[in-house]
This record gives C-alpha cells, structure tokens and sequence, in this order.
C-alpha cells in the first residue's frame, strides 16, 4: 500500500499511532500488540515492517525515558550495570536470525 499511497493514508497513520498511545497509557498496555496488528491488517505492511516500525519507536522512546530518568536522579547505575552485564550475552544475535 506504500507505493500508492493516498492523501488519506497519511492522514490515518498519525490518528491511528495517537488512538493508539492514548489506549495504551489508558490501559497500561503497550502500543506495539495494538499497532504491530493495526500497520499489518489496517495499512497492508508486511508483518517483519510493521514489527520493524513498532522497534524503532519503542527505541526511541526508551532512549528519551532513560535520558530523562537519567536527568531526575532516578537510575540506580550500580544495578542497571548488573543487569546489562547478565543481559546482552544472553541476546540472541540479531544477524543470524536474518
């Protein structure tokens, strides 16, 4: 549906990702089970873009969280570091599953 996109198409995205983050801060849901779904079935996406796109937001936003909890004092570095040094060897490499 990308290549023949209407004027309609990009007026729809913004108000679905909006509908989405107010249902999901309502709720306590994350966004991405509803607009992973939403970008597949609504939009046409393939599923690996939608899941692709929902990603890249969630880095975003946990990347501007944790600036932002960083500013306020409210990270405790000796224990975040405990858990990065447990928790990236354990990822499953992301190239070989490509």
């Amino acid at each position: 549906m990308l290549s023949g996109a209407s004027a309609l198409y990009y007026v729809l995205l913004p108000v679905t990702g909006f509908l989405v983050g107010v249902f999901g801060s309502f709720t306590g849901l994350g966004g991405a089970m509803i607009m992973t779904p939403a970008l597949a079935v609504v939009f046409g996406l393939p599923y690996p873009t939608a899941i692709g796109c929902t990603l890249a937001q969630m880095v975003g936003m946990s990347a501007a969280g944790v600036w932002r909890h960083w500013r306020l004092g409210h990270i405790n570095t000796k224990l975040a570091l405990n858990f990065l040094v447990g928790s990236v060897p354990a990822e499953p490499s992301s190239a070989g599953a490509l």
